[in-house]
């Protein structure tokens, strides 16, 4: 199973060759930092909280990977593949979500 990490912003729909609608999701997948590299999976981050909401653990573990504003959503997927790249590097590979 592929992952992605996105927000939706709408529902919109496309016209296929014979003229039917089909109804489609618009997801804002933008850039997801690598907040943290293990031996078999890689922890990627999506969107921005406030600093003030950011509990001070968070807060640390984010800065650790070189970020200055901690991610609204963490998520951990398995590498599929060689290794990962470092930290606070965007990843856009072929992920499998955990």
């Amino acid at each position: 199973m592929t992952g992605l990490i996105g927000r939706k912003l709408g529902m919109t729909r496309v016209f296929d060759a014979e003229g039917t609608h089909v109804p489609v999701t618009i997801i804002e997948a933008g850039p997801c930092p690598v907040v943290q590299v293990g031996q078999s999976q890689v922890q990627l981050g999506f969107g921005a909280k406030k600093p003030k909401r950011t509990a001070k653990a968070l807060a640390g573990h984010v800065k650790k990977a070189g970020l200055e504003i901690a991610p609204r959503v963490l998520e951990s997927f398995t590498i599929a593949g060689e290794g990962a790249q470092g930290r606070g590097n965007v990843d856009g590979r072929d992920l499998r979500r955990r």
